[in-house]
């Protein structure tokens, strides 16, 4: 099969065979916008690429973009979380808003465990900061000793927090992002670990899935492919509903509107054609850089005929059309 973007942006096509005479296609495309002083998202004029691979991006690492779709749409961001000009916070909530849903973190600056009165173990008064990376190295998890073997935190191995002993808590730091939903209240909490990050990969974010999945498959859902957790993720995408964000960029953003258009794959199989509509599954902030990416997919499956015209052409009705090449041009 050919892929034929007729869009500007950067699009990559996936094929699986799922039986000998079936075959599953997957068209990624994305879309980066600026987010310019006037509330707008205006398309870039240097496009993200689409990743085939596992890549990190200022020290956040993100899954290949390829994959079969997910449950309603990824809300994420690669962000730091800033007090105020001047304002050393202790602590402060930083807010993605898009259209009703509100995901926030709660931001705390570097506390440990002390004893105090009594042998009772209680969080340190958090220091004061001005900024804070909210990442997955903040959040909770880590590694903890047991019987002289580290043992690592399944949901997250790379944060801080994760003890399986009260009496090894005195001077261990705390995670300084933590869901605002459940608060750490003891050094044995075991909450999940909270961040605008893709979550990592592993067997402990996605237990809860699996959980639900028989040995036939049976059960199994798009939710696999998610990689924001459930309560930072839309329903669906919703065009034109504002975006806003909340101490989580040095200047303040004026909310801007989502874009509203959308992609078509138009498929070609011998002399059969299909339309297929695209849906927006994931969608970035990169607040440092003022950029909002929205990742595209569609999903079809074909049938595989040997020697068959096999095309499929990637366009929109809006903004992502490529212009009318003049008599003469050449592609």
């Amino acid at each position: 099969m050919i892929l034929v973007n007729e869009t500007t942006l950067p699009a990559e096509l996936f094929r699986t065979m799922l039986t000998e005479d079936c075959m599953v296609g997957t068209i990624v495309a994305k879309a980066t916008y600026v987010w310019t002083d006037e509330g707008e998202l205006r398309l870039a004029t240097e496009q993200r690429p689409v990743e085939g691979r596992p890549f990190t991006f200022e020290g956040v690492d993100f899954r290949p973009d390829g994959g079969y779709g997910k449950v309603g749409t990824d809300i994420l961001a690669v962000a730091t979380a800033y007090s105020g000009p001047d304002k050393p916070a202790r602590s402060l909530m930083a807010t993605i808003g898009c259209g009703n849903l509100e995901c926030s973190v709660a931001v705390f600056g570097d506390r440990v465990w002390r004893r105090r009165a009594f042998g009772q173990l209680a969080a340190t008064d958090p220091q004061p900061f001005a900024s804070m990376p909210i990442r997955l190295d903040r959040a909770y998890g880590g590694a903890t000793s047991v019987r002289g073997r580290e043992v690592p935190c399944l949901a997250n191995p790379v944060g801080r927090g994760f003890l399986l002993d009260p009496e090894l808590a005195e001077g261990t730091p705390l995670p300084n992002i933590e869901d605002p939903d459940d608060l750490i209240a003891g050094p044995l909490d075991d909450p999940d670990p909270a961040s605008f990050c893709p979550l990592p990969c592993g067997p402990g974010w996605g237990e809860e899935v699996l959980a639900e999945v028989e040995e036939d498959g049976a059960g199994l859902t798009l939710e696999i492919y998610n990689v924001a957790p459930p309560q930072h993720r839309l329903p669906g995408y919703l065009p034109r509903a504002p975006l806003w964000l909340r101490n989580l960029s040095p200047t303040p953003l004026r909310p801007a509107a989502l874009p509203s258009e959308q992609i078509i794959a138009q498929v070609d199989i011998g002399a059969a054609r299909h339309e297929f509509l695209g849906e927006v599954d994931s969608l970035l902030v990169l607040p440092e850089h003022r950029q909002v990416v929205l990742t595209h997919r569609v999903v079809f499956r074909y049938a595989y005929e040997r020697k068959a015209h096999r095309v499929v052409r990637l366009r929109t009705r809006g903004l992502y059309e490529r212009p009318p090449m003049h008599e003469g041009a050449t592609p």
